[in-house]
């Protein structure tokens, strides 16, 4: 993957988690989420082939919803994290 796509999966993934009210940065700090872990949720993003399905599902919300969309390479692995505490 190059350095632009690897930008981009890592900004889509940081922007699911946030729209699911989940920090990847907290997530991490509790070992909820190892890096080994947050990288290849990014690798697996990098190789999806819903990248502008994403972009656009990611445009249409404003915050709040209870799932990833179904396409998502990544959707198990957020569902099992937990939500950021306010």
């Amino acid at each position: 993957m190059n350095d632009a796509k690897a930008t981009r999966a890592y900004w889509l993934t940081q922007g699911m988690a946030r729209m699911l009210g989940i920090s990847l940065s907290s997530a991490i700090r509790s070992g909820a989420l190892s890096h080994d872990g947050l990288e290849a949720m990014v690798d697996r993003c990098g190789h999806c082939a819903h990248a502008e399905d994403c972009l656009g599902w990611l445009a249409r919300r404003q915050g709040g919803v209870g799932a990833a969309p179904d396409y998502c390479a990544n959707r198990a692995t957020l569902a099992a994290l937990p939500p950021r505490r306010h």
